[in-house]
């Protein structure tokens, strides 16, 4: 998958915007999400999916449906 330009208001640090978003990062990290098929964010990003898990994290950030 291509990668995406950061936004201005993002860190290439994603464990950082994690740590922005959401309650209980850990907790997030490791729950199986339907739109990563079913796989944690933390699978998702070891199997080189990071860019999958920073668009997912735009559309909590900016309430986009996907």
């Amino acid at each position: 998958m291509e990668r995406k330009a950061l936004l201005p208001d993002e860190t290439p640090d994603i464990l950082e915007e994690v740590k922005d978003l959401v309650a209980d990062p850990n907790l997030w990290l490791n729950a199986p999400h339907e739109l990563l098929g079913g796989k944690t964010p933390k699978e998702v990003m070891a199997q080189g999916g990071t860019q999958r898990v920073r668009d997912l994290l735009r559309a909590i950030k900016y309430g986009v449906m996907t």
